[in-house]
């Protein structure tokens, strides 16, 4: 499965647990996250699976979700979007900024 679509920045945090903790919930990304409603989470869980980067299971009656890929294939996907959008592709162009 192709990654697809820019990471926001609530996307990134909750990308960020998951890798933290192998898989998360709805309802600890709540907790984790504080201050977003249980529809908020699922939303930013369905996009996150609809650009690829999450997968789910049910177990226990509950949606587990997991990262798609290691964390170092996302960063490589994520850095060269940075590199094609801000320095041409350039890494020069990076290093010398």
């Amino acid at each position: 499965m192709k990654l697809s679509g820019n990471l926001s920045k609530r996307e990134a945090q909750i990308m960020d647990l998951a890798y933290a903790q192998g898989s998360v919930t709805a309802p600890e990304l709540e907790t984790a996250l504080g201050g977003l409603s249980n529809s908020s989470v699922r939303t930013h869980l369905r996009t996150l699976e609809t650009k690829g980067h999450l997968v789910h299971t049910e177990e226990a009656g509950r949606f587990v979700y997991r990262p798609t890929r290691p964390r170092e294939a996302v960063a490589k996907v994520e850095l060269n979007r940075l590199l094609a959008s801000f320095f041409g592709g350039s890494v020069t162009a990076v290093v010398s900024t």
